[in-house]
Parts: C-alpha cells; structure tokens; sequence
C-alpha cells in the first residue's frame, strides 16, 4: 500500500529535491532577453543536474493564435523546440542542417553544450506548457521530446525528464546500468 502511495505520488507530483547548479549565460540572457516584449521567446536560464547528466537551456515563449498559423499549440511547441535547440546543441543543429548561432554566445568554460537540452516553458491562452527536446547520445538522426500541458505553475521542463527515471526508480528498485541509461541519463 505504500509503495502504491509513493507511486501515485511521483505520478502526480513534480520532483523538486533534484539539485541543480545554475550555469551563469549572461550573453545569451542579454539578447534573448525576457524583458523585451518584442520577442516571442525568451532565454531564462541554464541550469545543470549533475545527478541525470542534463544541462538544459530554459526559453520561455508567449504564443498567440497568429503564431499557430492552423497548427495545433502541442504542434506548434514540436516544430518550434528542435530548431531552437539546434541553434545551441551542434549535434541537433546537424540533423536541422543548420548552424548552431547561439553556441556563439554561450559560455562554455564550465559545460559543453555538446549535449545541451531545450526546456521551453509556454504560455497560450491563460494556459501553461512545458516541453524538452535533447539529442541522446552520440546520435544525430533522432532527436527526443516530450510536451505536457501543466496545471502547476512551479513545474519546469527539467521536471518531464527527472520524473520518468525517479517513477522508473519507484517501480524497479534498483537499476541496472543499461536501464540507468536508457531512462535517467540524458548525455
């Protein structure tokens, strides 16, 4: 019965005890920045957690009906997540075929961005979105995402990728090194 009750609750609630060390990009925060409302996506923040291999650049974007031009807003965060991450990742900037511009601004002294993660926080109509996309691997043929409408305001993208290995965690026990892989390591 406990076991059931910790299970729903990872299910449910996000995990906020994964620690990060924020990643200091005042280049990119300079000219993507959130305080200019022209701009219909933004950079918030880099943040790194050692713990799952991830280092993921937050954007956020404030979508209106005339940006969608017919798609749906899940479509519309799909098509726009992997060319924003190929302007940063160059592994996902190959698969696009196009240059990774932002890299240019990134300071890379600390962390490669070679593995870097998209997390896009989006705001549609009073409504909140949360979507990742990243490169697993070495790979430069498939790119991976997941998209979710959110009710809770304090979930971050990092959130769609930490609560996938934590439930699998919950349900397996132990991992092996195979399984750790697969589900909790995004290098």
């Amino acid at each position: 019965m406990v076991k059931l009750l910790i299970i729903v609750m990872a299910v449910f609630c996000p995990l906020a005890y994964a620690e990060s060390i924020d990643v200091n990009q005042d280049k990119l925060k300079e000219v993507f920045s959130c305080n200019d409302t022209t701009k219909t996506v933004c950079f918030s923040n880099a943040e790194v957690y050692p713990e799952y291999n991830i280092y993921i650049f937050n954007f956020i974007a404030e979508v209106k009906d005339i940006n969608l031009k017919g798609m749906t807003i899940e479509q519309y965060i799909s098509k726009s997540m992997g060319p924003l991450l190929g302007l940063i990742n160059p592994k996902a900037a190959k698969f696009y075929n196009i240059e990774p511009i932002m890299r240019k601004l990134i300071d890379e002294s600390l962390y490669s961005v070679e593995n870097a993660i998209l997390g896009l926080t989006v705001n549609y109509k009073g409504e909140a979105y949360i979507g990742s996309e990243w490169v697993k691997g070495d790979q430069t043929t498939v790119l991976s995402e997941k998209i979710e409408k959110i009710d809770q305001k304090a979930a971050k993208p990092v959130d769609l990728l930490i609560n996938d290995c934590e439930n699998i965690k919950l349900i397996l026990g132990r991992l092996t090194k195979e399984q750790n892989d697969q589900y909790c390591n995004y290098e």
